[in-house]
């Protein structure tokens, strides 16, 4: 009897095709756990994936080393239906300079990067989740003191984070600081929030760079631009008052003061060509103090404008002893106005003198006080170091004395800003109390104005007030 032949069917193949190129051509297989796969790292050869659809080019970009607080744990993803999976940690904090202008989508969450430094996709897109939420919430509000531009932070600013990396990156940097300092419960938690801050803000930080570049060559400029560079000199002095960088006085206040000049080119961005765009993605009525004059010195009360007639006195004594101004004379914004001609005429005519770059500088930071005084621009203090001049920029980083004893007393300003915003809280105390011990060391310490400045600022920040200094401590130190 014929024996009937079963044929078995024919079944379809269940090889992967997303193994490295070396594989492919060498026709093994490939454990797809790379770059590096562990084939090549035994054959010790370049592993590449090539266009693999498993890691597009944002994902490249992302943020390779993230540790998720103890708090985001992916089991509780369970209750809701989402895979779970394991966090790993990891204690670098560095990022590859983004290249793409997009972010991920929910969709991609691998990461193309080497086992050991590959972190689950889960509690990253938790983490940024909280992040997103913590931003719309509460971290938006330190951006801006108007109630009118909070749409705009609220609502605009992360919808152009979806178009733009550098912006969403440091955004989440920002927020990331927000919850170290606000929310974290524990000290683990706390450390996690920071690595991820540091994460998000390498990322941005050459992102936001090449796009101001790129910007400022066609002679353009865009709100975003300010904003960004806003929260990162926001994130940059929150940093500063968490580590209390190492360096002398002179050094810690140079470094805080060249922080808050970069936002000079950004802010004016935001008032020029940007500032339609701005002002057409949120209410009508957004950003308008950008194009307020300074209040008028005169709005400063006696207590205010005693430490001011105090710096000119310093100022005149040390560059100008003939008093450039008689003390029935106060200086007015007409004859500041009146001494800084265009700059065609200035290069016609003699360089600015070093009396008279103090003198306008000082000028500068009444303006700031007298802001200060309305409450109109809460903020407007912090623009001091982008309107006092390359000339007193150059006098900081230098270490002379009387600019330092001038940033002494917009500490004083950083320390009222601190107590309302927590990413420049304590600051300015710090800047105040670490000046205040190096100033007796120089020729200041012979005029009894510069140490009733120094006494003055102290008491304003919460330190114990000094009386006279003690001539032994500058013993030797003459005029220059």
């Amino acid at each position: 009897m014929r024996r009937e032949r079963t044929m078995k069917q024919r079944q379809t193949h269940s090889k992967s095709r997303r193994g490295c190129l070396n594989c492919k051509k060498r026709h093994v297989k490939c454990d797809e756990q790379g770059p590096p796969c562990a084939n090549c790292v035994v054959r010790k050869t370049t592993c590449s994936y090539g266009q693999s659809p498993t890691a597009s080019a944002a994902q490249l970009d992302a943020p390779a080393h993230l540790d998720a607080p103890a708090h985001l744990d992916p089991s509780s993803c369970l209750a809701v239906g989402l895979p779970s999976e394991t966090s790993q940690s990891s204690g670098s904090s560095s990022l590859s300079p983004p290249q793409a202008s997009r972010v991920p989508s929910p969709s991609e969450t691998s990461f193309s990067s080497s086992p050991e430094l590959q972190p689950s996709p889960e509690p990253r897109r938790l983490l940024e989740l909280e992040l997103m939420h913590r931003w719309s919430t509460h971290t938006y509000l330190v951006m801006t003191c108007h109630p009118e531009e909070y749409p705009l932070m609220q609502t605009v600013l992360p919808r152009e984070g979806l178009r733009h990396d550098f912006v969403l990156r440091i955004m989440f940097a920002l927020t990331s600081l927000d919850l170290a300092v606000h929310v974290a419960q524990t000290e683990a938690d706390a450390a996690s929030y920071v690595r991820s801050a540091l994460a998000y803000h390498d990322a941005a930080a050459s992102a936001l760079d090449r796009h101001v570049r790129a910007r400022a060559a066609h002679h353009a400029h865009d709100w975003l631009a300010h904003v960004a560079t806003a929260a990162h000199t926001a994130y940059q002095l929150a940093v500063f008052s968490a580590t209390r960088a190492g360096g002398t006085a002179r050094s810690r206040a140079a470094a805080i003061f060249a922080l808050w000049s970069q936002a000079a080119p950004s802010g004016a961005a935001a008032a020029d060509t940007g500032l339609d765009a701005l002002l057409a993605a949120s209410p009508a009525t957004a950003l308008q103090s950008l194009l307020r004059l300074p209040a008028s010195i005169d709005a400063c009360d006696a207590a205010t404008c005693a430490p001011l007639a105090r710096l000119y006195a310093v100022n005149d004594a040390l560059h100008e002893p003939a008093a450039y101004y008689p003390d029935s004379q106060k200086p007015t914004r007409a004859t500041l106005l009146h001494a800084e001609q265009p700059q065609q005429q200035q290069q016609q005519g003699p360089p600015v003198s070093r009396h008279e770059m103090y003198r306008r500088a000082v000028f500068h930071l009444g303006t700031c006080f007298a802001e200060d005084a309305t409450g109109l621009v809460p903020g407007h203090s912090a623009s001091f170091p982008s309107v006092a001049g390359p000339g007193f920029a150059a006098a900081v980083g230098g270490g002379e004395p009387l600019a330092l004893l001038v940033v002494m007393h917009w500490g004083v300003l950083l320390h009222r800003m601190g107590l309302r915003c927590w990413w420049a809280a304590g600051v300015g105390a710090c800047l105040v109390a670490e000046l205040s011990e190096a100033l007796p060391e120089t020729e200041l310490a012979f005029l009894p104005a510069a140490q009733e400045g120094v006494a003055w600022a102290r008491g304003e920040v919460g330190l114990d007030v000094w009386g006279a200094w003690d001539p032994a401590m500058s013993a030797g130190i003459g005029l220059s």
